[in-house]
């Protein structure tokens, strides 16, 4: 695709009015890590799981060798600054490693990092964007959503990105993808969708971090939703959602 996804402000106000979507209000207001599709699942949930383990300085041994995975955690522990000072030049250094060796978190990252800086810098967040978009890696397209939203008011193209992500088990993305069909924004209204993507967020999100607002809009969508519905709609949702199941 084309690198067109060069900034993206987070302010749902702006979102709310360019769709004139009531359920968006207050959803994003910052970063959310997602489900990782680097390679083979299992090798990288036990890569990331030894990399949680690991001391910084093994962490930093492992990243100096040329661990894409350690390069992506080096670089986060530089940027959240609670166990070493925040130090925005080393988890760019670290970050743009990992992005080089197709790392789609860390690409990602940079993305959203570069979003608020000078044009040169909005242009490099949109290379590692696509790269990242092409590896079909659900935050990143979340992220286009989101930036389509407030760049373009391209709702359509929003749409399309979310319903990846979503299928895929992104439950931030479930979450708005079920306030676009209960409002029928660039789709046709679908209750019975709107209940099920909500359903999906909720039982994806449990126990996670909610930084984009996703589950409590879920629970608004389900509320809205089910007072339109009737009774066997509502258990056609609710089969809809047991037999869903996330795309590989």
């Amino acid at each position: 695709m084309e690198t067109k996804h060069v900034f993206v402000v987070v302010v749902v106000v702006a979102v709310g009015i360019l769709l004139g979507i009531p359920l968006l209000a207050g959803l994003a207001k910052k970063g959310q890590n997602g489900e990782s599709v680097q390679g083979d699942a299992q090798a990288q949930s036990k890569q990331n799981g030894a990399c949680e383990r690991m001391s910084i300085s093994e962490l930093r041994k492992a990243a100096e060798q040329g661990d894409a995975e350690a390069q992506f955690k080096l670089g986060e522990v530089y940027m959240q600054g609670k166990e070493i000072p925040r130090n925005d030049a080393e988890f760019v250094k670290w970050w743009r490693k990992a992005a080089e060796q197709g790392h789609p978190a860390a690409q990602t990252g940079l993305y959203f990092h570069f979003s608020f800086g000078s044009p040169e810098d909005r242009a490099e967040g949109g290379k590692w964007l696509d790269k990242a978009l092409a590896q079909g890696f659900p935050d990143a397209q979340f992220q286009a959503a989101i930036t389509d939203l407030m760049r373009d008011g391209d709702a359509v193209g929003a749409f399309n990105w979310l319903a990846k992500a979503a299928e895929q088990g992104h439950f931030c993305s479930m979450g708005l993808l079920g306030a676009f069909y209960a409002e029928g924004k660039a789709v046709e209204k679908d209750t019975k969708k709107a209940h099920m993507w909500a359903s999906r967020c909720l039982e994806y999100g449990e126990g996670r971090d909610d930084a984009w607002g996703g589950k409590g809009k879920a629970k608004e969508i389900l509320d809205l939703v089910t007072r339109e519905m009737k009774p066997e709609e509502i258990s056609e949702a609710q089969k809809l959602a047991r037999e869903w199941k996330p795309k590989e």
